[in-house]
């Protein structure tokens, strides 16, 4: 009797975890350095000219769609080359008039990829950071890239930059 519910448990565990698919043997970066992710960036036909902050860090300039943007690396240790836990885009816009902070607030509140804000002299940025700590797959961060461009598309319509 034990051993049948030993069986039965041991059955329905089975049927309860996810699906998992085979997948290919795929590089999972638990941190990146400037030149691994400018190499991606290149790869997937990008962009990508590697300079360094005031504080040594990794900084990234490129462009998607017509519109440059930056790369900045946070969490970098000492190492050289230093490898960083979480990255950011940012790009900014020089508009004509300020976007109020209400508007600024609508985008935030109904697009969850990208952060929009204005800066001290009225223009309007977008930024978007993401988390490489704990590992992230090449697919996915080139996802994320993705996801970068589409909040980039509709940000530009969202502001009326032509």
């Amino acid at each position: 009797m034990r051993y049948a519910l030993v069986v039965l448990a041991l059955a329905a565990a089975v049927a309860a975890s996810p699906a998992r698919a085979d997948t290919e043997k795929q590089t999972v970066y638990i941190n990146l350095t400037g030149p691994e992710y400018q190499a991606l960036l290149q790869t997937w036909g990008f962009r990508a000219e590697l300079s360094a902050d005031e504080d040594g860090s990794p900084l990234i300039s490129s462009s998607i769609n017509g519109v440059n943007y930056t790369i900045f690396f946070y969490g970098c240790d000492d190492r050289q080359p230093r490898r960083c836990d979480s990255i950011g885009f940012s790009a900014g816009f020089d508009l004509s008039q300020s976007l109020t902070h209400a508007y600024m607030n609508d985008w935030n509140r109904y697009n969850r990829f990208g952060k929009a804000y204005t800066d001290d002299e009225g223009n309007a940025y977008l930024a978007m950071n993401i988390n490489v700590d704990g590992g992230l797959t090449e697919a996915a961060l080139r996802d994320w890239l993705r996801w970068w461009e589409i909040g980039v598309a509709d940000y530009l319509d969202y502001i009326g930059w032509n």
